[in-house]
């Protein structure tokens, strides 16, 4: 059984080899630092070895860093990091430029199902379908922010879906995939780390 003694809120946890694992940082460190509390982590009366460690962390809900975790483990908590980093790079938006003016356009969730939506009228447009609109207004954002309503016919705001929007997207799916493809080539979690 694991044993600690909380009679402080611990910010590090001191295991064998007198080594300091800095809870926060989820890391092991060379020195305590001034002011900090470190718990002695015991398993059977003995100090707790590296596995203990990482079965208290889990315990109690800490991180568990790289240094505690296998290759693949690593491997896999890098993955899902470049995955939340390209969703949030596509959803930040892109920027696209009309009459040589930068502009930004937003592309969350919803954009993204709202230029599709636009970009299946406009293609069913310039295939001549009656009653569709013959423009769409559409909003963007000038370098400081102030909104701008664009207005495009279909040929202009498919111009703006394909260069701006899906093109946008294409890259930054390009990027998370050469970098997924670096992590599953890596064979140390030192360049796991450097990814």
């Amino acid at each position: 059984m694991i044993e600690t003694d909380f009679t402080a809120s611990p910010t590090h946890y001191t295991i064998s080899g007198s080594r300091v694992w800095d809870i926060a940082a989820a890391q092991f460190v060379t020195a305590l630092p001034d002011g900090a509390a470190a718990i002695p982590l015991t398993n059977g009366g003995k100090p707790a070895d590296e596995a203990a460690l990482r079965r208290a962390l889990e315990f109690y809900g800490y991180t568990v860093g790289p240094e505690l975790m296998s290759l693949k483990e690593v491997k896999a908590a890098k993955v899902a990091q470049i995955d939340a980093e390209t969703s949030a790079a596509i959803i930040a938006g892109f920027d696209y430029s009309i009459n040589g003016t930068p502009y930004h356009f937003s592309y969350d969730a919803f954009d993204q199902t709202n230029f599709a939506d636009t970009a299946n009228m406009c293609q069913l447009a310039l295939a001549g379908t009656p009653g569709l609109p013959e423009s769409v207004t559409w909003n963007s954002y000038t370098a400081g922010g102030e909104l701008v309503q664009q207005t495009f016919d279909a040929a202009a705001f498919l111009a703006l879906y394909t260069a701006g929007a899906m093109a946008h997207k294409a890259a930054k799916m390009a990027e998370g995939g050469a970098r997924k493809a670096k992590v599953a080539a890596a064979q140390t979690v030192e360049e796991v780390e450097a990814i």
